[in-house]
């Protein structure tokens, strides 16, 4: 395994779509959520305790995860993920793959992004010294239109998990909570490129962007990868916001968000 890529940030951000466009790879394997399962076991928390021992117990566990499970947050297979409900998506992976192990997998990817990220920040865990023990481990931030995060988060109930039960349905209240969490990463992303990285919405299905990700996983950028996903990935249309919102949302994140890079993409993300 040359590679464990972890999902940071939120529910909703089309860590989804992304990891289901990954799991589509000959050389990556996704665990589904499973974030309590797993880490109920102390032996596979490398967060706490960034060693080696404790990373590789990680990585056999989620292997075995990863072949079995359930919806929701007991997690598991890629193919309980509710991007897989699509027939087409489904039928492509299991006649690639099965629902067995992949046999040259390169890369695991976790994806329970809002679990992990609230871990992290709970335990006040530095993300820069658990790179630096740690360096096959990358991080991976997507970045959907922070409106679309903040809509999708309080329909779907997921904005409790962000901001708690009495501002769970204030949309500046988790609007404001997902664009910190974009400043919170941004340091890492800047000082260590090799193993941060942000995915924006408006670059995950560019070409030069998907050899990019492939370069930072370590894994091949092949063409038939590239062919599934040219024809089996579309992303939904954001929900429309009048000029003067949209305006008013972006001066919060260019606000909000020290790195004026970083602070200048999230806001190009709000159609």
């Amino acid at each position: 395994m040359k590679t464990v890529a972890i999902y940071l940030g939120a529910n909703r951000s089309l860590t989804t779509i992304s990891s289901a466009m990954l799991a589509l790879h000959p050389e990556v394997t996704v665990l589904n959520h499973a974030f309590v399962r797993i880490f109920a076991d102390q032996s596979c928390d490398f967060t706490r305790d960034p060693t080696q021992d404790k990373l590789d117990a990680f990585v056999r566990t989620a292997e075995a995860m990863a072949l079995g499970g359930e919806r929701g947050a007991v997690g598991g297979h890629i193919l309980h993920s509710h991007a897989f409900s699509d027939g087409a998506l489904r039928d492509a992976y299991l006649d690639r793959y099965g629902e067995g192990a992949k046999p040259d997998t390169q890369c695991l990817v976790w994806k329970d992004a809002t679990r992990v990220t609230n871990h992290l920040i709970h335990h006040k865990i530095a993300l820069d010294d658990l790179a630096r023990r740690l360096p096959s481990l990358r991080f991976v931030m997507m970045v959907r239109n922070p409106v679309d995060i903040t809509i999708s988060s309080i329909r779907k109930g997921y904005a409790a998990a962000l901001v708690g039960e009495e501002r769970k349905d204030s949309f500046i209240d988790v609007f404001t909570h997902m664009i910190r969490l974009f400043g919170w990463f941004a340091p890492a992303a800047q000082a260590n490129p090799g193993q941060f990285r942000f995915l924006f919405q408006d670059e995950l299905l560019d070409p030069e962007q998907l050899g990019a990700l492939c370069a930072f996983l370590g894994i091949a950028d092949t063409a038939a990868w590239r062919d599934d996903i040219a024809r089996l990935i579309q992303l939904r249309e954001s929900y429309p916001i009048d000029e003067a919102r949209k305006a008013s949302l972006q001066a919060v994140v260019m606000r909000l968000i020290p790195d004026p890079f970083v602070a200048r993409r999230v806001a190009e993300q709000i159609a």
